[in-house]
């Protein structure tokens, strides 16, 4: 089986891009910056990641989001706008419209 095909291999690139992710919800993610993570072209990402999780990146990557807002509300002090950076949000009311 080639190593591209190895379902070990495809299993540690999504890790790698949960890592990633996790570490960079700050930023602007793209699906094409999640790619080159995984070490994909973009067409092949987005069909992997929806096979592997059931779900688009794009759906999971702000689900992950308001999740760690969730969290941060729960174990932290930060305002919302506070809260809207540290989660990639960019402003409140992207964050409370999600």
């Amino acid at each position: 089986m080639p190593p591209d095909r190895d379902p070990f291999t495809y299993y540690r690139r999504l890790a790698r891009l949960r890592r990633w992710t996790h570490l960079h919800l700050d930023h602007r993610i793209t699906r094409d910056g999640a790619a080159d993570v995984a070490g994909m072209s973009a067409a092949h990402f987005s069909r992997f990641f929806a096979r592997a999780t059931g779900e688009c990146f794009s759906s999971w990557l702000a689900r992950t989001r308001i999740l760690e807002v969730e969290r941060l509300l729960t174990s932290t002090n930060l305002n919302i706008v506070e809260l809207a950076d540290a989660t990639g949000f960019g402003s409140p009311r992207t964050a409370l419209s999600t």
